[in-house]
């Protein structure tokens, strides 16, 4: 899987990026 940065405001936290991580799974990135 390649790692890329996704500059979201308000998405800094750890659980945010989990969160946001898990989302992108879902849709295929």
């Amino acid at each position: 899987m390649n790692k890329f940065k996704v500059n979201i405001s308000g998405m800094t936290c750890t659980g945010c990026e989990k969160h946001v991580e898990s989302a992108l799974e879902k849709i295929g990135a």
